[in-house]
């Protein structure tokens, strides 16, 4: 089932809301709690009581859109639909008898539960007559779930800083540390809750991580989307009787762009394919000759026309072995990857290294290749993160790059499915803010029996 955005919105700020949770009066959260609740649910008011049990402090947390003030008296408390809400797991909606006391026409309401025990409700309400939609339900269902473990937090901070509670137990003569049945379920309480806070923190980590993500596919397909509707719109006005070379200019941009996007979704599908396993392994003999020719070429005719940099191509394959046996679309999209990310990153009148040498892997013939570039650097904070999907380092971001952070986390997947291995170096040129930065691949010549049956 989709989520509706109202509903991530809310458990994006409530979980910002818990996580912060430190302050000894819980009212207040459970006012801003009631707030946000409204604003974003789009209700006139929200009422929140939290501890309905025997044992617990009971704490109300109010809003409404006219500024009204709300008192929790006995006999509101005792009305038969609050024990109805309580009762029951699911939204129901209540009657004009309470709307009436909230200052609203409908009421919707539903009780909040932590590990299976009922901790208090949540009751939205709107100022006009209606009937409650079931999207407006499952949002319901789901603040419930962030205030239930708000009250949770609050119930076992009252314990842990109640005098009378630890003094009771000591006036006996025992501490609870020595009761045993009362120390696990303390300490069972506060792993619990520990690990609710830990939860609250990833949720909040993945909802940053996934926004991250759409922004950055976004950008990343919406110049070539704009660029191929300005050629198509151009291309396909009869009136504006545009040359043969024009046209064959625009159809060029068109083979461009698409290409572009195709190597997007491409890049995605590969990563989704070494994540679950399921790639295709070929290997073949591969002359390195005929691998270099292709790649210079590429790069001649494709990179720097694109990227409109006075940049060169400096190969270096004297020492290298003749062929290697290997998956040639792998590896020939991890040089590309490598190279269109050297290109990206190198500042001025640069040269480009790729060199191609004899080497040994765990004692087996392999073959060394080493890209060097001279430009923006990558600090040793990132280094760790540079392969995760998705990761986009801050000097890029700050330099308004374009990318997705797909790259190098398909190219060590690839990398590793061909049985190598791969290692970054960084380091800063002096008087220059420059950085010259290798990627080092070792290979094997051979595949190893396991890999090629994969």
């Amino acid at each position: 089932m989709e989520i509706p955005k109202e509903s991530e919105d809310l458990e994006k700020q409530l979980i910002d809301l818990l996580y912060s949770y430190s302050s000894p009066n819980f009212q207040t959260i459970l006012r801003e709690i009631a707030q946000k609740c409204s604003k974003t649910l789009k209700v006139d008011t929200c009422l929140i009581i939290s501890g309905v049990s025997v044992s617990e402090t009971i704490q109300v947390g109010f809003w409404h859109k006219n500024n009204i003030e709300f008192s929790l008296s006995e006999s509101f408390l005792c009305h038969p639909e609050i024990s109805t809400i309580l009762a029951r797991k699911q939204p129901c909606t209540l009657s004009n008898d309470l709307a009436q006391t909230l200052s609203v026409k409908t009421l919707l309401g539903i009780r909040t539960e932590f590990q299976d025990k009922v901790n208090g409700l949540i009751i939205i309400g709107k100022t006009k007559p209606q009937v409650w939609k079931s999207e407006e339900h499952n949002q319901l269902i789901q603040a419930s779930k962030y205030v239930s473990i708000g009250s949770a937090m609050n119930t076992q901070s009252q314990k842990e800083n109640n005098p009378a509670f630890h003094l009771a137990n000591f006036n006996r003569g025992t501490s609870i540390a020595e009761i045993p049945m009362i120390k696990r379920f303390y300490d069972l309480t506060r792993q619990q809750l520990k690990q609710q806070r830990y939860l609250l923190e990833q949720q909040r980590q993945l909802n940053d991580k996934k926004n991250e993500i759409i922004t950055a596919i976004s950008d990343k397909a919406r110049n070539p989307l704009a660029t191929m509707k300005m050629a198509i719109d151009l291309l396909s006005n009869t009136k504006n009787n545009i040359p043969l070379e024009k046209q064959e200019k625009y159809w060029n941009i068109l083979r461009h762009e698409w290409n572009n996007i195709n190597e997007l979704i491409n890049s995605i599908v590969t990563l989704d394919q070494l994540e679950s396993k399921e790639i295709v392994f070929q290997p073949q003999l591969i002359k390195i000759a005929t691998l270099i020719q292709n790649l210079e070429e590429t790069f001649n005719q494709q990179w720097l026309q694109e990227q409109h940099k006075p940049l060169k191509l400096k190969i270096e394959y004297s020492d290298s072995p003749k062929q290697i046996q290997t998956d040639l679309q792998h590896l020939e999209s991890i040089l590309q990857e490598l190279l269109t990310n050297a290109v990206h990153f190198s500042e001025g009148e640069q040269t480009i290294y790729l060199k191609f040498a004899k080497h040994y892997l765990d004692k087996k013939d392999a073959m060394c290749i080493t890209i060097t570039n001279i430009g923006i650097g990558i600090p040793d904070t990132e280094k760790e993160s540079i392969y995760e999907p998705f990761y986009r380092g801050k000097g890029v971001i700050e330099k308004g790059i374009s990318g997705t952070g797909v790259g190098l986390a398909v190219v060590k997947g690839l990398v590793e499915l061909l049985g190598g291995t791969i290692e970054m170096q960084c380091e800063p040129m002096e008087n220059t803010e420059n950085y010259i930065t290798s990627f080092t691949l070792i290979l094997p010549l051979k595949p190893d029996h396991n890999i090629s049956a994969s």
